[in-house]
């Protein structure tokens, strides 16, 4: 796998994980009377938030736990190459 590709996979998933953890908190926060604006920038800032805590959390765990590396998709940090 190129590193360009384990790169992307290791960015996208902890963002995927904080869209759905964000998507699970922000279910019946709001009510309904709420107006959509107020609940789409609150799903914003939870996605940003835990997909941000999510990253930051696994890469501390990795250093302790290399085989933690996986929950980024990939258990392979890229390797990119000085030019």
């Amino acid at each position: 796998m190129s590193d360009f590709v384990i790169a992307q996979i290791r960015t996208y998933v902890p963002m995927l994980v904080g869209a759905i953890v964000s998507w699970l908190v922000t279910v019946n926060i709001l009510d309904p009377a709420s107006s959509a604006s107020a609940q789409a920038a609150l799903t914003s800032f939870l996605t940003a938030l835990f997909g941000g805590l999510y990253y930051f959390l696994v890469r501390w765990a990795a250093e302790k736990w290399p085989s933690i590396g996986v929950l980024l998709g990939v258990n392979k940090a890229p390797e990119y190459n000085e030019s």
